[in-house]
């Protein structure tokens, strides 16, 4: 795939990630926690072992194709 092709890809995992992050960082602070502790959970959210259960077809991002 060409840059242009993944360039929009790339741009609404941006958004979905940082959208995430502070929708957790706002919850873990009205439960009184700083806003660390909400970015770990919102990565623990994101990540593979999660994520995994929510689309478990999905391929990992970490996987290159030659």
């Amino acid at each position: 795939m060409t840059p242009v092709e993944l360039a929009p890809a790339f741009f609404l995992a941006v958004v979905v990630i940082l959208l995430t992050c502070r929708l957790v960082v706002l919850v873990a602070g009205r439960l009184g926690q700083p806003p660390v502790v909400g970015e770990m959970i919102a990565g623990v959210l994101l990540g593979p072992s999660l994520f995994g259960l929510v689309a478990p077809g999905s391929p990992p991002t970490s996987s290159r194709r030659n």
